[in-house]
Parts: C-alpha cells; structure tokens; sequence
C-alpha cells in the first residue's frame, strides 16, 4: 500500500481506528506506518495513532517480530511503540534468536505482554529473559512448551523483574520440586492472577510448597491438566486456605479420585465459576462431599465426565444450588431414569450446553431422555459416540428441544444417507449454527444428501472430519448455497488435488475464515490451486498440514497475493533458508523495482498482508 502524503496516511490511519478494536486492524496500522517513507509524516501518525490507541485492550495490540523488525538493516520499524504486546510464539524453522530482540524491545516499546509459546527456549535462554528489564512492564507472560526446566524457573523466580506478572502459563515445561518450589517462595508473584502448571510433573514437595505459599492469595486462574503428582499431593494443594480466590479450575487428567474432589470441597470458594475435573477416577462419594458442602455457589461450569460416576451421583446433581449453565457428564455411567431426572429438574433450568456423549445407555432410551427435556435456556448438545442409527437421527429431529438448538454434535456415530437425508429435512435443525459430525462416514452420498437440506440457512460451523469424503462429495459441496458459513472442517478425508481444485474455484469459499484440510492427499498441485484463488481472500486459518506437499507446494502458498500474512508464515515456515532464496531469485524478473534475494525475503517475511 502506497503512501503518497502525510494526508493520506492521516487518513488511513483514522479510518482504522475509527473502527472496532481487532488485531488484523492493528497490524494494518503497524505496516502503514512502516512502509511510509516520510520521517515527518511517520511521527505524526505515530502520535495521533497512540493517542487514540489508548482505548484498544493490550491483548490486540500484538504484533510479531514480522511486524516490527527490519531484516535487511536489523532494525526496529518504525511502528514498534505502538505494540503492547509481542508474540514469538511457534516461530518454527524461521531462526530468529528472541534473545537478540529484549533490548530493542526495552527500549522502543512499552511491552506489557510477552509470548515464548512453542519456542523450545530452553534453561539458558530462560535464565537470560529473567536477567532483562524488560520483564518489569510486563504482566503477561506465556512459557507454554518452552522447556526452561527447573533451572529456567529458579532464574525467573528470583528475578528482580518479574514483580508485575500478573499471567504465567509454563505448561509442558519438565518442572518438578525445586522450580516450583522457588515459584512458591518468590515474593514477585504476589500479583499473580492466573498460573498454568499443565504438563509438568509435579509430586507432593512441589505441591506442599504451592499450599503454604501466602503469595497465590489473588490466584483466579489455575491449571494443572495432567500433572499426575498422587491423590495426597492433590488433595494437600486443594486444601490451601490460599486458593479462596479461585474463579476458574482445571485439573483434567490426574485421578485425584474421590479423596482429592473431598479435599477441593472443603474450603468455601464463593467466586469458583469453572470446574473441570474430566478423567480423574472420581466415584459417588467425592462428587456427594462436593454437592453437600455447597462451597460453590457461584458455580457456572461443570466438567465430570469420563469418571466412574453412576446414577446415583448423577441423581444428586438436581441438588446443587447453583446455576449451572455447562454440564459435562460424558462417559459416566448414567442411566436412563437418573438422565430424565436430571434433564427435567428446575435446578437445570439454567442450562446452556449438556454434553451426553460416550453413555453406557441404549440409543433408545438416550432418545427418549432427549424427547422429554425441559431445559429452555439449551443451545448445545453434545451426543457424540453414542452407536446412534438412521432410525434414532429420525426420531431425534421430532424432538421439541432440537428446534431450540444453536449447536448439535453427532460425532462418532454410524450415519449413512438415509440418516442425512432425514437430518436434512428436518425442520427442527434450521436454528443449528454448528453441526458436528466426525467419524460418522457418511460418504459423498450422505454429504450430498445434508447439503439437499433448505434448512442449513444458518450454519456457520460444519465440522465433517473422517467421512470417506472425495473430490466429487466436494464438487457437490462448492455449488451448495450456505450463506452463512464460515468454518469449514473437512480433515482426515480423501478429496486430493481435485477437491482442492473445487474448493479453490467455488464462490462458497468466498465467505471462509477458516478452512481445515488435514490429511487429505493433497500435493503441490492443490497446494498451487489454493495460492492462487482470489476466493480465499477471507482465509484466516488454513489448516493443510500432514498431505503430500514438498517446498514447492509450500512456496506457492508463501508467495500467494490472495492468502492472509499468517498462513503465508507458516508456508515460509516449512521451507529452508536455502530453498526460499533459490525460489524467490525466480521472482526478479516480475519485480518492480527488482529486488535482490534478502529483499525478496524480507518482502515475504514483512509484507503480505490480507
């Protein structure tokens, strides 16, 4: 986009931010002020832009080092003020060491969130962040799967910077007792809101630790999925008199059995809204100590399934007092009687999205329970893996609570055509946003059939992965009219270069934001078909990895003028440095000016916005 005077990048500039708060608005704004090659007029948009900017969330003013780093003069660009917060997340094979940015950013920039996330950091480069006084304004900070290990930890804990971190996440980081341990004892996480321990291998020491520690006293959010540190280890964390402030729980995945959802129960947590508790080996007697000591009032979310549960627990569900608005009970051993009382209770009355996926209860009697629900706030029902039939799909559409819906899930059921073709002349399915249908393998007669439906007018989500799809279901797909949709899933099917071919070509891409084509057999062929649609310009995410591409395929969709700048980085990121300047030498002769080879990268790197 071309500058041409102060005026008009004045006005380019209000006209962004005359608009709604987005990040893709702010990134506009970053690569307007860089490409302008007047000083003056830069200052002055800078001025006015940060003056108004005022008023945007810290979170979208976010910009990668993309967006705020000259590559050929290794520099900063002008825009980096502007910034509040830098990601560097998954910055794949593009070898950017992050370490070398810290003083640049100290300097230009006010930056009070910082992402790391996937990087691979490592205790060295960990121990070098928490030496930076950068971290002094900062507030948010993601580790997540960075493996700084205990010794990465220790340096951050100790750190004389890190007193404003309000938001940590150090999932997948190998932390065991002494890191977590120094994380307790520090006086710089006193402001802590939210902690993410997810992945880590944590015992008993590291918990005792994180319980006596008076500095978590304002902890919100808290996470640890998977962490596996024992049921006493579990049950001591819980038993904190520090973690009254809690508004938000996961502890996914780590049999804390009934013992550790007895402890959880027994400190009053007033604010707790959302409990996610899935897969924990937690039977009747820990869900009853949960329920009858009504330390939850304010309780929103509810995540139990895939623990031994049985009707009699699910029964004592109708007594909570609290309004529950999202109840998972999937994969527990609920019965029909113990399901119609639940779904009939007015203490459910509240309920937004049940989920009753993977039941140990005849299709039958799971269809009758769904016929006889009183639930009026429902939008989302989740019935997945639930051996359903054609026959119980039919039944299903006849009943009142469908009509209501805004979400249904039929995932992992056995469907054939008969069964789309009665979904999709059903009446009761024209409020549906989203549908989900995984592993049913319905085929391209099934699809055609769904697709048949005049009642699919608002469906914005169609998740079709795993249906033993081809490129003639997606022909018959790409000339439906869905004046609605936006999100489009067709991962794990066959469709090759020839549905990527249609998609590319079909006036339903137009509207598309997200496109996911996970193992499909898709060659450089369909690659080349999709970078070179003018319909894919809405793309935000495009999801093609796991095919049959090669460096060309992956160029192609670099180079793309019609794909949006996040998917050309990840294409930029599968390929070699050597193997993009070769490509990208090809370039010269449809330059203007010609450019020389580092130009050309930095070209792909720094400019291709949607």
């Amino acid at each position: 986009m071309a500058i041409t005077s102060q005026t008009d990048l004045l006005t380019q500039i209000r006209d962004l931010l005359s608009q709604p708060p987005d990040k893709e608005r702010f990134r506009l704004l970053l690569h307007l002020i860089n490409t302008s090659e007047d000083e003056a007029e830069r200052r002055v948009g800078i001025a006015y832009a940060q003056t108004h900017l005022k008023a945007w969330p810290d979170a979208i003013r976010s910009a990668t080092p993309y967006d705020c780093w000259d590559f050929l003069k290794e520099r900063t660009q002008p825009g980096l003020p502007l910034a509040r917060t830098m990601d560097f997340g998954d910055m794949y094979e593009v070898k950017i060491r992050y370490a070398t940015w810290l003083p640049h950013l100290h300097t230009h920039t006010t930056v009070t969130g910082l992402s790391l996330e996937w990087n691979t950091i490592g205790a060295e480069d960990a121990q070098f962040l928490a030496r930076s006084p950068l971290l002094k304004q900062v507030e948010w900070l993601d580790l997540g799967f960075s493996y700084i290990t205990d010794k990465g930890l220790e340096a951050l804990a100790s750190s004389p910077y890190t007193h404003n971190i309000k938001h940590l996440n150090l999932e997948e980081n190998r932390l065991d007792a002494p890191g977590i341990k120094a994380l307790a004892h520090s006086t710089s996480i006193t402001q802590l809101r939210s902690l993410d321990l997810s992945w880590n291998p944590l015992n008993l020491e590291g918990c005792q630790a994180l319980s006596t520690s008076p500095h978590i006293k304002q902890l919100q959010r808290f996470k640890l999925n998977d962490t596996w540190p024992g049921v006493l280890a579990f049950s001591t964390l819980f038993r904190s008199p520090h973690l009254t402030a809690l508004i938000h729980l996961e502890a996914e995945g780590n049999h804390i059995h009934t013992e550790g959802l007895t402890a959880l129960s027994e400190r009053h947590r007033p604010h707790l809204q959302h409990l996610s508790l899935h897969d924990n080996n937690i039977e009747d007697d820990g869900l009853f100590s949960f329920i009858r000591s009504n330390n939850t009032p304010a309780l929103r979310y509810l995540d139990i399934s895939s623990n031994p549960i049985t009707p009699a627990g699910i029964h004592a569900l109708t007594t909570l007092e609290c309004p529950l608005e999202t109840l998972h009970i999937g994969g527990t051993y609920c019965d029909r009687k113990s399901l119609q009382t639940l779904t009939t209770s007015p203490q459910m009355s509240a309920l937004q999205a049940l989920d009753l996926s993977h039941l140990e209860i005849a299709p039958k009697e799971l269809c009758e329970v769904v016929h006889t629900m009183q639930l009026p706030a429902l939008q989302k029902l989740d019935l997945s893996w639930n051996n359903l039939s054609d026959e119980d799909v039919e039944y299903l559409t006849r009943c009142p609570i469908i009509s209501r819906l805004q979400q249904l899930e039929l995932s992992l059921n056995k469907l054939t055509e008969r069964g789309m073709n009665t979904l999709a002349q059903a009446t009761s399915i024209q409020s549906l946003k989203v549908l989900e249908l995984q592993n049913c393998e319905i085929g391209d007669r099934g699809l055609a059939a769904l697709l048949d439906s005049p009642y699919l007018q608002q469906l914005e989500e169609l998740e079709l992965t795993s249906n033993e799809l081809t490129h003639e279901g997606i022909a018959r797909m790409c000339n439906t009219h869905l004046p609605a949709l936006h999100t489009l899933d067709l991962s794990r099917n066959n469709i090759g270069d020839e549905g990527a071919k249609h998609i590319a070509e079909s006036p339903l891409s137009i509207q598309l934001t997200k496109l996911y084509l996970t193992r499909n057999g898709i060659t450089d062929r369909g690659a080349k078909a999709l970078a070179q649609s003018p319909h894919l310009r809405q793309l935000k995410v495009l999801d093609i990895h796991d095919n049959a591409l090669t460096e060309e395929g992956y160029f192609a969709l670099a180079h793309s003028p019609y794909l949006h700048r996040d998917i050309v980085m990840v294409a930029i990121s599968q390929l070699s440095g050597t193997t993009l300047k070769q490509r990208i030498s090809q370039m010269a002769t449809e330059e203007t000016p010609p450019m020389n080879q580092d130009q050309r990268i930095q070209h792909l790197l720094t400019t291709r916005m949607c």
